[in-house]
């Protein structure tokens, strides 16, 4: 946290002090610590009108409304929509001439006893700017990595405070409510992976440009785009669907043999998983990380890039992965379905480059360990061996530590590693694991 902020029970104990904001606390899921932090500093009769833990599911829905999941975006807009209404109809007459309402609401999956669940939630806040004018309203899901309920609790308590503070605040819109978020925190411990934001003081934002600066300002590893929506909850795009995945860069050079490799892994995946109950999804994935500390890129090229993309490929997730097993990695945090990488022969090549995993103990044999792991599998393309060659040398990769034809077209069974990693290769295929498209 740079100098000039201001730890978690500062910015409580100044929202507290501040007799402009008043309103209504609801939690449901990870305790009432966004509230509990208001309580402990002092001073919360000057901020809190109401707390709410309505933690029963028949009272819930009794409160809320029915809902078909507890911790979702419905469920949490019907949290505000109904806190909201309450506290600034019934204090509109007494104090809604000096007064802006807020209700701030969240409803949480934190780690259960057994530790089987998907740890997350969604968190947000419908607040008035200036009294009597109209609402905006601010909605986040997050995703959570502590490895006890209790530090989930705790992080909860303190991004809540944050969002508070900074909607309250209202200093440097929404570039400089992103840097405030995860103050007191890290990636390690929670995650912002989806932004909306509505009202007459975000008319102007676009969704896509909103989502996409969650990992330009580190606030989470990946978001998932798609050209209507803007953006979608990763968990609410990915979970329990087999997926399909094509890595590329930001560039927007020959796409269109690109878009028809991903449709046709599609296709194929669909084969693969017609006892699925959910249908296949297909995504371009494109990683930020080597632009992020570039002057090549700055965030409006990247949005216009990313749009272009959206339009070719439907559907884009983007990140700040560097290598490919960490993208498998977390894919298999929401689906048990099949999971397919689609590349070409010189990209598989490069999965086997020692030079890429030299900040892990095990190197490449940990790398793929962690990559093919269950239900995972490649989709190879074969490509001309001159192209082969050329993007062997772009990576800095050495041609002559494979073996492969000098000329035709190059298939995985026609490619050998002359190092010592061709024992792993031999293996790779041997288990079935590479796929022909």
């Amino acid at each position: 946290m740079s100098e000039d902020r201001i730890d978690t029970y500062q910015k409580a104990l100044a929202i507290n002090l501040d007799a402009t904001h008043y309103g209504t606390i609801a939690e449901i899921g990870a305790g009432q610590e966004v509230a509990r932090w208001f309580f402990t500093v002092g001073g919360a009769s000057g901020t809190v009108a109401k707390t709410m833990p309505a933690y029963d599911m028949k009272i819930s829905d009794e409160i809320y409304g029915r809902s078909g999941r507890y911790v979702s975006q419905e469920r949490l807009q019907a949290m505000l929509e109904r806190e909201y209404s309450q506290v600034s109809r019934r204090l509109a007459e007494e104090r809604g001439r000096d007064t802006s309402f807020f209700a701030f609401a969240d409803t949480i999956s934190a780690r259960n006893f057994s530790g089987t669940n998907i740890c997350h939630g969604w968190i947000g806040i419908r607040f008035q700017t200036e009294p009597g004018g109209e609402p905006n309203d601010l909605l986040l899901h997050l995703n959570l990595y502590d490895d006890t309920n209790l530090l989930q609790q705790q992080a909860v308590g303190v991004l809540g405070v944050n969002l508070i503070y900074e909607a309250m605040r209202g200093e440097g819109g929404i570039e400089n409510l992103m840097n405030g978020l995860l103050d007191g925190l890290s990636l390690e411990r929670i995650d912002v992976d989806y932004m909306e934001a509505t009202g007459p003081d975000f008319a102007s934002l676009d969704p896509t440009g909103l989502n996409l600066g969650l990992v330009q300002a580190g606030l989470c590893r990946v978001i998932v785009l798609f050209p209507e929506e803007g953006g979608k909850a990763p968990l609410d795009a990915l979970y329990k669907h087999p997926i399909v995945v094509e890595r590329r860069s930001l560039s927007l050079e020959d796409l269109a043999p690109h878009a028809e490799i991903l449709e046709r892994a599609r296709l194929r995946l669909g084969e693969e998983s017609r006892g699925s109950k959910r249908d296949p999804i297909a995504l371009l994935e494109v990683s930020l990380n080597s632009v992020l500390d570039s002057k090549d890129t700055d965030d409006s090229e990247q949005l216009h890039r990313i749009k272009h993309l959206l339009k070719e490929f439907g559907g884009v997730m983007v990140t700040s992965f560097s290598e490919t097993y960490q993208l498998a990695q977390y894919l298999h945090r929401y689906t048990s379905e099949p999971i397919r990488f689609a590349m070409g022969v010189s990209s598989l090549m490069q999965i086997f480059d020692e030079k890429y995993y030299e900040e892990l103990d095990g190197g490449v044999v940990e790398a793929l360990g962690r990559f093919l792991s269950q239900n995972m599998k490649l989709y190879i393309l074969g490509i001309p061996a001159d192209e082969v060659r050329a993007r062997l040398v772009a990576s800095c990769s050495v041609p002559l530590q494979w073996e492969f034809p000098s000329e035709g077209m190059v298939t995985y069974h026609d490619v050998c590693p002359t190092t010592p990693v061709r024992h792993l290769f031999r293996f790779v295929v041997d288990t079935g694991t590479l796929i022909e498209l």
